[in-house]
């Protein structure tokens, strides 16, 4: 039996490349804050008292960057949790709204994995600003008001 080798695939330009990393980033990014929503929207359907804490999560933009700090703000407003209802995965809209943000802070022209991968992270952080809460109170040197 002979074979036939299989052709390797053909290489990526650099713009497809680009988008390939933008793509596989944004996709990443956009699951992490997708199942961040869905535990907490579990969380707070189990523990209706939790309910207080969600408040205080709507709240925690503005403790973080108080006005007069320049701070980034989410691109988007995000619908308040909701427990009385089963939770809607919001992925592909996710995905769409760090697509954008990466093509807006990362210009192709210069990119590289490194700056796709970081502007993601900081996609994250605006999207899951308690996140970025709970690196701050982890440091070693942090004092908490």
């Amino acid at each position: 039996e002979q074979r036939v080798p299989t052709p390797s695939p053909p290489e990526l330009s650099r713009d497809e490349q680009i988008a390939r990393w933008k793509d596989d980033v944004a996709s990443v990014a956009a699951r992490q804050v997708d199942e961040n929503n869905r535990m907490k929207h579990n969380l707070m359907s189990s523990m209706p008292q939790l309910g207080e804490i969600a408040r205080l999560y709507e709240q925690i933009p503005e403790i973080t960057n108080p006005p007069g700090k320049s701070a980034e703000k989410a691109e988007s407003a995000k619908p308040p949790i909701d427990p009385s209802k089963p939770f809607v995965s919001r992925f592909e809209e996710l995905r769409g709204e760090c697509r954008a943000y990466l093509d807006n802070r990362v210009p192709d022209a210069t990119a590289d994995l490194k700056q796709i991968e970081q502007a993601g992270r900081d996609w994250v952080r605006t999207q899951m600003p308690e996140a970025k809460l709970l690196e701050e109170l982890m440091q070693p040197n942090a004092t908490i008001p």
